[in-house]
C-alpha cells in the first residue's frame, strides 16, 4: 500500500517536475527509517532528530533498532499536577486515552523548549 501511494504521488507530480518544480518530499520519520521516498529531495524526520522511535509497534521498534539509531536526549522533570480521574474520562490530544475501570491517577509534567 505504501509503495502504491508513493508511485501515485510520483506520477501525479511528474508534470510539476517537468515544469521546473525542484522540491518534492513525502518521507516522515517512519517512512525515512523504512527507506520509503527517501530518494526525493527532503525528508521530515521530526522526533527522529532526538532519537525517538516512530511508534510503539514491534515493526517500528525493529526498524529503529536495525539502523542503530540511539536516543539523543532524556527528560528529567517533576510533576506539576497529580490528580485522580474517574473511569471513562479522556486524556491527551483529541482525548485519545480513556481512563480504565476503577479510575486512575495521572500526572502532568512541565517540559519543552522555548
Amino acid at each position: 500500500e505504501t509503495q502504491e501511494q508513493l508511485d501515485r504521488f510520483l506520477a501525479a507530480t511528474q508534470s510539476l517536475v517537468s515544469a521546473g518544480t525542484r522540491v518534492r518530499h513525502v518521507s516522515n520519520t517512519p517512512a525515512t527509517i523504512r527507506g520509503v521516498g527517501t530518494e526525493l529531495d527532503f525528508v521530515r524526520v521530526g522526533g527522529l532528530l532526538y532519537g525517538q522511535p516512530p511508534d510503539d509497534s514491534e515493526e517500528g521498534e525493529a526498524a529503529f533498532a536495525a539502523q542503530e539509531w540511539q536516543p539523543a536526549l532524556s527528560w528529567t522533570a517533576r510533576p506539576t499536577l497529580v490528580k485522580f480521574l474517574a473511569q471513562g474520562r479522556t486524556v491527551g490530544y483529541g482525548g485519545t486515552y480513556r481512563v480504565p475501570d476503577g479510575g486512575q491517577t495521572i500526572a502532568t509534567f512541565n517540559v519543552g523548549f522555548a
